[in-house]
């Protein structure tokens, strides 16, 4: 089998379109996840430590790091986009004049993130737990900028991710 065949049936029902997901957040009824335009499935990689064993170097893994995800969207005249976040990230933090940290369970969350085929069925998905909005990002007012939308950016932490079955 020549390698243009082989790679000719490898991608025999096509290749995953990356402008095709969905993003489901925690008490949103559509309105905001649909105003994602970008965000990354989520990074995993391991830590590991060096081991020298009868002169040969190697990497023993010890643990699973997880990095944050950053989402971008569109925001609506109301700034619902920020707001909810804002919403959100307000309660990690109980009291700003006393800085007084919130109840955990109250403030993380399950966020999807959702690959769609063609026909915008499902075709991989993973769930973030224990998720909360980490960073909302700056929100740039200028004069100069007519023809262009006002985004909003914001990074989630969260403790793991796997694979939405």
């Amino acid at each position: 089998m020549t390698a243009i065949t082989t790679f000719t049936a490898a991608i025999n029902t096509g290749i995953a379109r990356p402008n095709r997901f969905k993003v489901v957040l925690p008490g949103d009824t559509g309105s905001i996840g649909i105003l994602c335009y970008g965000c990354t499935l989520p990074q995993s990689s391991l830590k590991t430590y060096d081991l020298n064993q009868r002169g040969v170097p190697y990497r023993i893994p010890f643990s699973q790091e997880y990095s944050p995800v950053t989402f971008s969207f569109y925001a609506t005249p109301e700034y619902n986009t920020r707001l909810f976040f804002e919403d959100w990230q307000h309660k990690v933090i109980a009291s700003y004049a006393m800085n007084v940290m919130g109840t955990y369970n109250r403030f993380v969350k399950e966020v999807k993130i959702q690959a769609l085929g063609r026909a915008g069925d499902i075709t991989y998905g993973v769930k973030l737990f224990e998720a909360y909005p980490l960073t909302i990002g700056d929100s740039d007012l200028n004069y100069g900028t007519n023809n262009t939308y006002q985004t909003v950016s914001v990074t989630l932490s969260y403790k793991y991710w796997k694979t939405d079955d």
